[in-house]
């Protein structure tokens, strides 16, 4: 980071993933809070996203601990990557 610029703790984006009904939105976003990264994504129904997070191990979805198991995701290089369902999620990282 250069000298006097603080770091990015936030960011959020959206996209109008079906205009022409109503406007439904695919958002993305996250939040950095102590050691944890806190993610949230929106998923209109009937559409699915492919989640790539680096992450030492430990998630949480919306609440629940899962393992990559559980998730059906695979590893490389520090990330883990899995598929989300329409929905709304947030996940936690460390």
């Amino acid at each position: 980071i250069p000298e006097g610029q603080k770091p990015i703790n936030s960011a959020r984006a959206s996209y109008a993933a079906r205009p022409c009904r109503g406007g439904e939105r695919i958002v993305s976003g996250w939040e950095k809070i102590g050691d944890k990264t806190v993610y949230t994504f929106v998923i209109p129904d009937g559409m699915s996203a492919t989640v790539s997070l680096l992450s030492r191990g430990e998630l949480n979805v919306n609440g629940l601990a899962m393992t990559e198991e559980d998730l059906c995701a695979s590893r490389a290089g520090g990330r883990v990557s899995f598929e989300l369902s329409g929905g709304t999620y947030t996940v936690e990282t460390r």
